[in-house]
């Protein structure tokens, strides 16, 4: 900042509730005929409605100034709460007239104030400033013939596979046209080579095999392959040393926390001595401790003590074996799940089916028609039916629906066999705790082996499993560790719970396709089409009947590749069926509701919180039917900005931060008052929320880590900190968002890149949609209203007035329409405002724009690069400055 004041850090932990901080600003004439009309900050000659809450002041009274002639102004900082946080800046304008030339003319500088607790602030500061990571070495992508391998690792309970899965070993065409080249311009390439020219039953296999090939090429070349340690001496990986515990090795691993890099129980990792870049040995995880890797390493394995090594971690090839497995099987009887038609309808029951009558077991389901609606339409299937799906946007209570219909086909037939599966560990975790009345004879919680027994939430299906009779000790780790039934153990189960990905398990114990009669899926549109179709291609036959559950507004399917992406793999398996006419949701010919229910009252959110991603993404098509005692308990604190409006954006003005070799961000002034936050909502003894009602959103791995190492502490313990993949399907009474991203030049990385929930509307969705009685957001409004999707929240929280914090531009009509239809339109507004705002600036300083007595602007103009055009001015002015702060 060029000559400017600046008050440095203000530690407002130490003031009183309202207290005035100066600076003196010193004004030296070099000119006779010179006077000074008056000084403003330009935040309020913007905007006059920024005069109470702008935290800057400025004081002088009109004065002739002699040749050699000083005089001081006094700039304040008043701190109006000690909870204040943020950075502020501001321009403070002087207007003087030169009555030898007869004209008025302006001096600009700039202010600028940290504030904030200096403690909190430096706790959370970078310890060890940032540096870009040296680039990593491509990752051998093809097998690499290993000198020694130690001992696979085996599930303590050795397992007797009946179907072994293939490698399915990458294709050298795949290797030779896509690895190590830049991806731009490669698509058509690939589409014209690989692709088939028409997605159909015939193509299918060869369609999503090259996009699983592509995705794994991509994981293993971007990232997923990780070399430890990071930073490189001599352009070779840093040396790490390995330290023996009885016959295997532990190797540190910083960062296994954040999955930086993610590791599990069988990842083969290899290993060579440092500086070797000829010999690999290879060694299988045994045992994740803490921070540490336990491998076995082969007898050979040359270990001295002393030794230093290159570690590399690979790739875990099992999803997508699981996924090539599925997709290269299908035949004529899976063209009723893949591609569906009226004729799978009409073959096997009434065009217009009847509805069935049935005793709810969940009692809030009574008297919801659309939730009635689809278990209804479930029980009248007949075997072989069309795949059915149940659209469940936030809250409409689809899980809660999808157990009731399991829970009513076993009360129906005690000899049904049902699989139940989820894209991810919780969500079946929770599917599996909602149907543990089934019994531990007739329920199974199919868990991987590899998965670590302390993640299985929450602690009473920890017990279940217990009784389960599936859990063994850990010769490695002296814990817990899941193991799969045998064969025939396996088929006596009525309702088998997993993950997609381990629903491949049974194929391979030795299941017959059919065993199942049915097969559900929850939460469908969070995973690739490949992951959904490992139970349905691999387990169901001609009589299997399918029910989808999803919500393809919410998170959609990872994908790494930008290929892969490009060609489709990011499009769910729900969504692409849903985009067929069959799966309209307002009914086709005549047929409404026959193959999908689309539930629509809301059990979650209070109305206020429901209403902008009701109309932003569900056409307003949503009703309010939550629990006013559960949604009302933030209304009338006094503490909101509005009480009557249980949405809070609390505008912070913060940095983008970085530290060591993460390239992942954190902001500490919004750390914060995220902290700030929590401590109001807990202090307030009315209202009676704890830990476990609170949870917090932040896109980066680096901001949740500042944000659980500042609440440290029994009262913040229950506090779940995460991600917004972390928090679907989840809810909590207080939801509190931390955007994160302060800079433009970031976020506009961010816009074009769609990275976090900065311009992901999926994402965004799900973020404000897990609150039911109090949303925080804490954000530079003015850096997330680039984006029209957050432009447009924004405007639904100020005209509520749920808005505080620093003054917005007064151009900035929170009325006026936002334009959706034009790529980066504020970008480009801001920019125009800028140069119309020079324009201004230029004819304020020649004095056009100045009033008579040089106190108010015609123009209004913006508060970015204006200081250079100041400064060119000066000269010539008879007026110096002895000393700017």
């Amino acid at each position: 900042m060029k000559e400017g004041i600046n008050f440095g850090m203000i530690d407002v932990s130490s003031l009183r509730s309202t207290s005035s901080i100066s600076k003196p600003l010193t004004v030296l004439s070099h000119g006779n005929g010179i006077a000074i009309l008056g000084a403003k900050l330009r935040s309020i000659i913007e905007d006059r409605s920024t005069v109470q809450t702008a935290p800057f002041t400025v004081a002088v009274s009109p004065r002739a100034l002699a040749k050699g002639q000083r005089t001081t102004l006094q700039v304040n900082f008043i701190v109006r709460d000690r909870n204040l946080v943020g950075v502020f800046d501001d321009h403070v304008e002087i207007q003087f007239r030169d009555n030898h030339k007869s004209r008025n003319f302006v001096i600009c500088r700039t202010v600028r104030a940290e504030v904030g607790n200096r403690e909190a602030l430096e706790k959370l500061m970078p310890k060890v400033e940032y540096r870009k990571p040296a680039p990593k070495p491509v990752a051998v992508i093809k097998s690499e013939v290993m000198e020694t391998v130690g001992e696979r690792w085996e599930d303590p309970v050795r397992v007797r596979w009946r179907k072994w899965l293939d490698e399915f070993e990458m294709p050298d065409q795949i290797f030779d046209m896509v690895a190590g080249k830049n991806p731009k311009g490669l698509v058509d390439k690939v589409k014209q080579s690989l692709m088939p020219k028409k997605f159909d039953l015939k193509t299918f296999s060869q369609f999503w095999q090259n996009l699983i090939f592509l995705e794994e090429l991509q994981q293993r070349s971007g990232g997923s392959a990780t070399l430890l340690h990071g930073r490189c001496l001599g352009n070779a990986p840093r040396a790490t040393l390995l330290l023996q515990v009885a016959s295997s090795f532990r190797i540190q691993v910083p960062g296994l926390a954040e999955k930086r890099p993610s590791v599990i129980v069988g990842d083969l990792i290899k290993i060579k001595l440092h500086g070797e870049s000829k010999v690999a040995h290879g060694g299988y995880v045994h045992c994740l401790r803490g921070l540490g890797v336990l491998l076995s390493l082969h007898k050979d394995f040359p270990y001295f003590q002393g030794l230093t090594y290159d570690v590399e971690f690979t790739l875990n090839r099992l999803p997508f074996r699981r996924q090539h497995d599925a997709v290269r099987r299908p035949d004529t009887t899976m063209r009723r799940f893949l591609f569906p038609e009226w004729r799978d309808v009409t073959a096997v029951r009434p065009r217009t089916p009847y509805k069935v009558h049935f005793s709810p077991i969940n009692r809030f389901i009574s008297g919801n028609e659309p939730q009635e609606m689809a278990i209804s339409r479930i029980l009248s299937m007949a075997p072989g039916s069309a795949p059915f799906i149940i659209h469940g946007p936030f809250g409409t209570g689809k899980t809660t629906t999808l157990v009731e219909a399991i829970q009513q086909l076993y009360a129906r037939d005690n000899d049904v066999r049902i699989l139940v599966c989820a894209p991810s560990n919780s969500a079946a975790d929770n599917i599996a705790t909602r149907l543990q009345n089934l019994g531990k004879s007739s329920l199974l919680r199919l868990n991987a082996a590899t998965r670590e027994y302390e993640t299985l939430q929450p602690p009473d299906l920890k017990q279940f499993h217990k009784d389960f009779g599936l859990l063994s000790r850990d010769p490695d780790s002296d814990g817990m560790r899941f193991r799969f039934p045998d064969y025939q153990a396996l088929l006596k189960y009525k309702v088998v719970v997993a993950t997609c990905v381990t629903a491949g398990v049974p194929s391979g114990l030795g299941v017959k396709p059919g065993h199942f009669d049915w097969i559900l899926v929850d939460e469908a549109g969070q995973a690739a089409e490949p992951e959904v179709l490992i139970p349905i291609l691999t387990l169901a036959n001609h009589n299997t009947n399918l029910v989808l559950c999803g919500d393809h507004h919410q998170l959609g399917p990872i994908i790494h590749s930008p290929i892969s992406r490009s060609l489709g793999h990011d499009k769910s398996y729900l969504l692409r069926l849903m985009e067929t006419e069959m799966y309209d949701e307002k009914g086709t010919i005549g047929q409404p509701n026959v193959t999908i229910v689309k539930l629509r009252r809301n059990f979650r959110n209070h109305p206020a919180i429901l209403q902008f991603p009701n109309e932003q993404f569900y056409s307003g098509d949503l009703e309010a039917g939550a629990d006013p005692m559960t949604t009302t308990r933030l209304v009338g604190w006094y503490k909101m900005p509005n009480p009557n409006f249980p949405i809070k954006f609390r505008g912070i003005v913060g940095q983008d931060q970085r530290e060591n070799t993460s390239p992942s961000y954190f902001n500490s002034y919004e750390v914060l008052e995220v902290k700030y936050i929590v401590e109001d909502i807990l202090s307030s003894i009315k209202m009676g929320f704890k830990g476990k009602d609170i949870g917090i959103i932040a896109p980066y791995s680096a901001q949740c880590s500042k944000i659980r190492a500042t609440l440290d502490g029994v009262r913040y313990q229950d506090i779940k900190v995460g991600s917004v993949e972390e928090f679907q399907g989840q809810e909590r009474p207080i939801i509190i968002i931390s955007t994160t991203r302060s800079s433009s030049e970031n976020v506009a990385f961010d816009l074009r890149h769609t990275l976090g929930f900065v311009a992901s509307p999926r994402r965004l969705n799900v973020a404000v949609t897990r609150a039911q009685a109090g949303l925080f957001i804490v954000g530079n409004p003015n850096i997330l209203s680039l984006d029209p999707l957050w432009r447009t929240l924004i405007n639904y929280i100020r005209l509520n007035k749920g808005y505080t914090g620093p003054a917005l531009d007064p151009r900035w009509d929170a009325n006026e329409e936002v334009d959706f239809t034009i790529p980066d339109f504020y970008v480009h507004k801001r920019q125009q405002q800028r140069a119309a705002n020079m324009e201004a600036l230029e004819r304020r300083i020649r004095g056009s724009v100045l009033r008579q007595q040089g106190l108010e602007a015609e123009d209004r103009y913006s508060d970015e690069e204006d200081e250079v055009v100041y400064v060119s001015r000066m000269e010539g002015t008879g007026v110096g400055w002895a000393d700017s702060i």
